[in-house]
């Protein structure tokens, strides 16, 4: 009766242990109570977040509005744009980064994709409060900013669509979604498809007027997440430079069906690789071409560096007739400044490929009465956690 009185009290012990072990491996992480408590969370990525830190800042936008923190996203969007929409020259920045790599020191400037995309996620999160007077003079600063002549200018087929889908859901007399329709019916940055899917939408507005016929709503989707990016060497031409900037993983492919459409945001990519052509950039361009000599001056002098030591170890121990350890310890010391010669010369040159990184791979509008994302041909290869429904 002792016997199991005492074993019975060691059991107890051990579930009061595994229990408070237990308990410490749940809570250890404070972010699984901040994930479970999208207030508490918002809280605590606003305290977080660093605006000396751009590219860290707008992937918290990201995560602000994928919890639901919507007024955090339109507090943290006005700030954005006053921080990261212009650029402002600084004659020492500029001037060291002809010797130190692009990016370095120069600050970040919003791409005209982001800022086109930072006015949507601003105009959804009005939606979200009820702020529905807010949406138009949102819709405008996102046609606003993709159509100004301001650094990192250029219209987008991506965001094209995006307002075209916004305009058709949320139209007001004087506004119309058919302008972006037709736009991206002749985009030459689309596929066939994509641009057949416009011309669709443009006959259906058409006919819609004629016929006083109410309008097709929308569903819009985040789709996937944005590849990283990678770079090598490659001399194209002047225009382009010698960079080649390719993403490690491959976009999904333009698919339309059953009145859907999902559109792979390559035209994002496309941007931020052609950051040091002459023609969009002719300062970044100039700076890239006057660092190859002095990047590949580096590499040079670091393996020349590496072959001495090997070289001049072995002699001085064949001169003192010594074992042989000082030629071994030499190679090796050799050898391994030598292998960071092409490290050296990829650190000089690298290209400047800051960007907005939690972002979507593709778009998806779905019509509001039609299939859900696990029915449709274009999405239902996805996993759901990478679909996220926006709008």
């Amino acid at each position: 009766m002792g016997l199991d009185r005492l074993r019975n009290s060691w059991e107890l012990k051990i579930v009061i242990i595994l229990f408070f072990m237990a308990s410490g491996c749940v809570t250890s992480d404070p972010r699984a109570n901040i994930y479970a408590e999208a207030p508490e969370y918002c809280r605590q990525l606003k305290k977080a977040q660093d605006w000396d830190d751009p590219i860290r800042a707008l992937n918290n936008i990201s995560r602000f509005h994928e919890k639901g923190c919507y007024q955090d996203v339109i507090e943290q969007v006005e700030i954005a744009r006053g921080k990261l929409s212009h650029k402002t020259h600084s004659i020492l920045k500029e001037g060291l980064e002809f010797l130190i790599p692009e990016g370095k020191l120069t600050d970040y400037v919003l791409e005209s994709y982001e800022r086109g995309y930072l006015s949507f996620l601003a105009a959804t999160s009005y939606l979200h409060t009820e702020k529905i007077e807010s949406v138009t003079p949102e819709l405008n600063k996102l046609y606003n900013e993709e159509s100004a002549l301001t650094y990192n200018h250029g219209r987008d087929p991506v965001n094209a669509l995006i307002q075209g889908a916004m305009w058709d859901n949320f139209s007001k007399p004087g506004f119309s979604a058919r302008p972006f329709w037709l736009w991206l019916s002749k985009s030459s940055d689309v596929s066939p498809k994509a641009r057949a899917f416009a011309k669709v939408q443009i006959s259906r507005i058409d006919s819609q007027a004629a016929e006083n016929k109410s309008k097709a709503l929308w569903k819009i989707y985040e789709v996937g997440r944005f590849p990283a990016l990678d770079w090598e060497m490659k001399f194209l031409d002047n225009e382009h430079g010698y960079f080649k900037i390719r993403p490690k993983q491959q976009f999904p492919e333009t698919c339309t069906q059953n009145g859907a459409i999902l559109l792979p945001t390559t035209s994002w990519f496309t941007k931020i690789s052609r950051r040091h052509a002459y023609s969009y950039h002719p300062l970044v361009n100039a700076k890239s071409w006057v660092r190859l000599p002095i990047g590949v001056f580096l590499g040079v002098s670091t393996f020349t560096v590496g072959t001495s030591i090997t070289v001049g170890g072995c002699v001085a121990d064949a001169s003192a007739k010594m074992s042989g350890d000082l030629c071994k310890l030499s190679i090796l010391g050799g050898k391994a400044v030598i292998d960071l010669s092409p490290k050296v010369v990829d650190y000089a040159l690298q290209p400047d490929l800051r960007h907005w990184e939690e972002l979507p791979s593709a778009i998806a509008i779905l019509p509001i009465d039609g299939d859900s994302p696990a029915t449709n041909e274009c999405l239902r290869s996805f996993s759901p956690e990478f679909i996220r429904r926006i709008l």
